[in-house]
């Protein structure tokens, strides 16, 4: 197959199944869908679960990555443009038309001209589109999936969101949580990751080093999964068939990614989630002392949500 369902994505800790069983439940709805993740999260992922698992499965998705257009190409494309509405114009569909009865995914929409953000606003109150250069009005049912790569309220602070246009998007909101807040789902990742690429790169690798897997687990991951992903495949291009991923199959990447910083190393006394929860609960309680147990200057601290920090405090018994 060549899209995603919900049993693509890989990992059980509690704070992605939230979003996938949110993301499920907006499957079975007409309702726009607001889509918060950091770069690497896997939006898309989401976007494609939510579409093909849906009521409009068997329709046309579409995704189009508005930072990639600029403004003034991107507004034909989307409502679709007249012959002789500006230089060099044809009778071209646009994206919402090709798009009727399915389902258009609209990437990094905060990177969209305000403009532009108002006539889709108009699209999703009144249901039709005008193409460039007509006067003729097209109805179209299309349901939006949005998605955003900052929080919301601090785009809606520097103009990069209309405010109107944010609350008519997020009639659904799904947050998917950064690799680094739930970091439980990385061995289950690295597994997958090395399984597939040992298909395609022929390969034969059996796991990954404990000291490499460790540096995994204290590691922030920036570039969220996608990273992981992309570390995981330089390294099986580096090992031996039928070894295990060292430190020396990354390279100089390990220098970056592999920073071992707990005083006491993993030695398999002890479950994997239990260490992987001994370590963070001790690196919140840390941050919460030191910030006088201001759940903000925490959150801000630690680069995780207020929501998420309450409750991990709740959960390790820090409240």
């Amino acid at each position: 197959k060549n899209y995603y369902t919900f049993n693509d994505i890989i990992g059980s800790s509690k704070v992605l199944n939230e979003e996938i069983l949110k993301s499920k439940r907006a499957s079975i709805s007409n309702s726009s869908v607001l889509i918060y993740g950091e770069t690497g999260c896997g939006k898309e992922l989401f976007a494609q679960g939510i579409h093909y698992e849906g009521i409009r499965r068997d329709k046309p998705f579409i995704a189009i990555n508005c930072a990639a257009i600029p403004s003034a190409l991107l507004e034909g494309m989307l409502f679709g443009t007249v012959k002789g509405s500006f230089t060099g114009a044809e009778n071209k569909k646009g994206l919402f038309e090709e798009a009727h009865r399915g389902t258009i995914l609209l990437d990094e929409i905060n990177s969209m001209d305000p403009y532009l953000q108002s006539k889709l606003l108009r699209v999703l109150q009144d249901g039709y589109i005008r193409p460039l250069g007509s006067n003729k009005i097209i109805d179209v049912d299309v349901r939006i999936i949005a998605t955003i790569n900052e929080e919301a309220d601090k785009l809606i602070r520097e103009g990069k969101l209309r405010k109107d246009f944010y609350y008519r998007l997020s009639v659904i909101k799904v947050m998917i949580p950064p690799l680094r807040e739930r970091k439980e789902d990385i061995s289950q990742l690295c597994d997958f990751f090395i399984n597939y690429y040992n298909g395609i790169l022929y390969r034969n690798v059996k796991g990954i080093s404990e000291d490499v897997m460790e540096g995994f687990l204290n590691y922030s991951w920036p570039g969220n999964v996608r990273e992981l992903k992309n570390n995981i495949e330089s390294a099986m291009n580096m090992v031996e068939d039928g070894e295990i991923l060292t430190k020396e199959c990354f390279g100089n990447k390990i220098n970056s990614v592999v920073e071992v910083t707990a005083e006491e190393g993993f030695r398999g006394d002890t479950p994997l989630n239990e260490y992987i929860d001994s370590l963070e609960k001790n690196i919140i309680e840390k941050s919460y002392k030191k910030n006088n147990k201001n759940i903000t200057k925490t959150s801000e601290e630690l680069k995780i949500s207020r929501q998420n920090l309450q409750y991990k405090l709740k959960k390790y018994k820090l409240l």
